[in-house]
């Protein structure tokens, strides 16, 4: 089964004024979409980046076996990027702000790229932009 998983985000800012880290983790909002072979499941214009992006990276340095559910500090909704696996080798992308309503499927591996594609670009985006290593400002937050 081909598939295009995408995390994306465009027009980060910083938006908050948190203290120290958690500027970083929760003050830094942009344009984000999650799509699975062009069905956008999630259409956000204002989402923490960085909190996801940290979640993520837990989540795949304990090895990415089970499911993952992100549930944002600053939201009251659960689920608002959820990977969850359903066989083998497939799992589902879902959100509580899903725009289709229903889940996408996709290969377990595209799944698992994608998330490292975009922990990749938010680190790139956040060093160019603000000249700090992310990977190290925020790995006491694990």
């Amino acid at each position: 089964m081909p598939s295009d998983v995408v995390l994306a985000f465009d027009n980060p800012r910083m938006t908050g004024s948190y203290p120290d880290k958690y500027q970083f983790l929760l003050g830094v909002g942009a344009y984000f979409q999650l799509i699975v072979n062009g069905t956008t499941v999630m259409d956000e214009p204002d989402f923490t980046i960085v909190e996801l992006r940290q979640w993520l990276k837990q989540w795949l340095d304990a090895g990415a076996q089970t499911d993952f559910v992100y549930t944002s500090i600053e939201a009251e909704e659960e689920g608002l990027v959820v990977f969850r696996k359903v066989g083998e080798d497939i799992g589902e992308v879902d959100s509580a702000w899903s725009q289709s309503g229903v889940p996408q499927k996709a290969p377990w591996t595209d799944i698992i790229d994608a998330c490292h594609d975009y922990i990749s670009s938010v680190d790139c985006w956040f060093c160019s932009e603000c000249h700090v290593d992310l990977e190290s400002e925020l790995s006491d937050l694990r």
